[in-house]
């Protein structure tokens, strides 16, 4: 996520550079990016004229729920632990024209071959081993993931609507882990659900999880006085392989809008008769447990930045994030300027890109490290500043609107 790799890598909270020996605790640090591929004007109209493009919508929720530090000046080692929660939603771009404004081919007839959702939340155990030297710094944390819950639905069908009959014939596949996720219903509830989703911690099922371990590498390197150069590598591991729940529903419905008699519809003394052709079928299957799907516990992320000095007070960043999703990956491309009033407050601001295939989103970015008071430090930062003012907006869906977030405080203990 863009804004935990802004921070992590330039404002980071979890590598400690002072000359004592200190504890430090954060808690609440929250980080939530919601995107999508295409522009809100997309969203309003509701279509777009290249059919063939895939569109994509993500809530992604990074809460990090403990971390405690004990560091020395040479040496550190911390704990922490995360929950990630993702919501991702695929569309096609004839699903998407069909689905948003009730456009139909030529024939009167949608294929459906794309429209899938994905919730899954993953909590993380980390120990992390950091060395100061007096040029390089180098972090190695050893990751332990528990899948907190997973449910994955698709469908593929065809729907007919003309002016004469409204029918459709689809199957579902709905894959569920442990089945935490039920509460969201049908298959046909859980690709209608709204993608303004965060999960919550389940301890009993925590306790009973097995550990899926990974590695996270980070290194800094100071060549000079004035430059300083960053890489960071998360979620490397070998992928695992989780007992699956898979269950495939085959719907078929029919309705002839011709034959019903249209006074009739508002009329009170009169209720509405539908003919011997409207049928709605559902074949329920079976749940199968024996099958198994290869899962990443956390996304393979590799990020990477460039930091000069230019002025006693002012600095230029140059920062980059790849991150692969199980339904896309996506870069983001940041560049900012930072300037230090003091030691207790640094303020960064400039632009920002996230590029998901060929579709490429600009905007700016705000970033403040302050401390607010002797003992307690405040880290933030956003790069979606421009999409801010369409939060509470009515026209598109709310998960569409592409809002970026990242905060937390440290408290020094001694």
């Amino acid at each position: 996520m863009s804004a935990k790799s802004q921070n992590i890598l330039l404002n980071n909270w979890s590598i400690h550079e002072h000359a004592d020996t200190n504890f430090f605790l954060s808690i609440t640090a929250i980080d939530q990016f919601r995107h999508t591929n295409i522009g809100i004007g997309k969203w309003v109209a509701g279509s777009i004229k290249n059919t063939n493009k895939e569109v994509l919508a993500s809530d992604i929720r990074n809460r990090e729920l403990l971390r405690f530090s004990y560091s020395k000046p040479d040496f550190e080692i911390g704990f922490s632990t995360t929950q990630l929660s993702q919501h991702h939603r695929t569309i096609g771009g004839e699903e998407f024209n069909g689905l948003m404004s009730g456009l139909y081919p030529a024939n009167d007839t949608m294929t459906v071959q794309s429209l899938s959702s994905l919730h899954r939340s993953t909590v993380t155990h980390s120990l992390e081993f950091t060395k100061k030297g007096p040029k390089t710094i180098f972090q190695l944390a050893i990751n332990g993931s528990q899948i907190n819950s997973l449910r994955n639905v698709s469908a593929r069908g065809e729907f007919i609507r003309n002016e004469f009959i409204y029918s459709g014939a689809y199957q579902t596949l709905d894959a569920t882990y442990n089945g935490q996720l039920n509460y969201l219903g049908s298959p046909e509830e859980a690709l209608g659900s709204n993608l303004n989703w965060g999960d919550s911690v389940r301890i009993t099922t925590i306790l009973q999880l097995p550990l899926l371990p990974s590695l996270n590498v980070h290194i800094i390197h100071r060549p000079t006085e004035f430059t300083e150069f960053h890489l960071r590598m998360e979620g490397l591991s070998f992928q695992s392989q989780l007992p699956m729940s898979f269950a495939s529903d085959s719907i078929r419905y029919m309705l002839r809008s011709g034959e019903i008699p249209n006074y009739e519809t508002f009329t009170e003394e009169l209720p509405l008769i539908l003919n011997n052709d409207d049928n709605y079928r559902r074949f329920d299957s079976k749940e199968v447990n024996d099958s198994a799907l290869f899962y990443r516990a956390i996304p393979l992320r590799v990020m990477g930045a460039y930091k000069v000095q230019i002025e006693p007070l002012t600095s230029v960043a140059f920062s980059f994030s790849y991150t692969q999703y199980d339904p896309y990956s996506m870069v983001v491309l940041n560049t900012l300027v930072e300037r230090a009033y003091n030691d207790e407050l640094r303020i960064q601001g400039g632009f920002s890109a996230s590029v998901i295939g060929a579709s490429v989103q600009p905007n700016l970015s705000l970033g403040i490290k302050s401390k607010l008071a002797n003992k307690i430090t405040f880290f933030g930062h956003t790069n979606a500043l421009l999409s801010f003012p369409y939060i509470s907006s009515t026209l598109v869906p709310s998960w569409s609107n592409r809002i970026q977030l990242n905060a937390t405080l440290q408290y020094q203990l001694l």
